[in-house]
């Protein structure tokens, strides 16, 4: 990764790679703005937006509560300082993975909006163009032996780079063929050596087993899990 750029302008402020683009502004990280040009699609829950910049696609996507907090405060989070705040974590540990060559988004910019002891903030990273998520595909039809292999060797990649991802589900991994990515790192980080490994595995077998139960023909059994677990220990 390139060396980033800090702008901050009273209670706002932005990290961005130079090199993806000259300069990014604030109106970047306002769907409107992408809206009114025309070049914007909405993905998800209604956080995510596909955009396109000079033939280039990215996703923007506004940080956004989940559970019972959500209820109260959808998308505000206590300010302990610029570089502890989620856009900036996530855009700083994604410059790292690249680094290492691990198969994720690129980090474009981070965007935070301070609102006295709180704030919000996006981010917008590189999206990975002509991939599907997991979860989309198993309610169509099954995954080949390779792929779940693939899988197993992907993630064992992270573990071994003490990478931990906090929420290790299915729509967090998305493949191309037998290529496989993984997206959404908001709250991973690195982590020493432990049994977090296997903690992160057992998140995305529920994962799993939750859609399974969820949708009749979701194409996932046992037999896939342990493909996926064999790869994963053959590392």
């Amino acid at each position: 990764m390139n060396h980033p750029v800090v702008e901050q302008h009273q209670q706002s402020a932005i990290l961005y790679d130079p090199l993806w683009s000259g300069k990014i502004s604030a109106d970047w990280f306002q769907p409107q703005y992408w809206q009114a040009n025309a070049v914007a699609t909405v993905e998800g829950r209604g956080s995510s937006y596909f955009v396109t910049h000079e033939g280039r696609e990215a996703v923007l996507r506004h940080y956004r509560r989940g559970g019972l907090a959500a209820r109260l405060v959808s998308d505000q989070y206590l300010w302990t300082g610029l570089e502890q705040t989620r856009p900036w974590r996530e855009w700083r540990l994604l410059a790292i993975m690249i680094a290492k060559g691990l198969p994720v988004p690129r980090p474009i910019a981070a965007h935070v909006q301070r609102q006295g002891i709180y704030y919000h903030g996006d981010i917008l990273v590189e999206r990975i163009i002509d991939t599907i998520p997991v979860s989309r595909i198993l309610q169509d039809h099954g995954l080949t032996t390779e792929q779940w292999q693939a899988i197993g060797r992907c993630i064992k990649r992270f573990h071994q780079q003490g990478i931990y991802h906090a929420d290790l589900n299915a729509h967090n991994i998305l493949l191309r063929e037998t290529e496989v990515f993984l997206i959404d790192f908001d709250k991973g980080g690195q982590r020493p050596a432990g049994r977090w490994p296997q903690a992160n595995l057992k998140r995305l077998l529920r994962s799993l087993t939750k859609l399974a139960n969820q949708y009749p023909c979701f194409a996932f059994n046992d037999e896939n899990w342990q493909t996926l677990v064999d790869a994963y220990a053959d590392i």
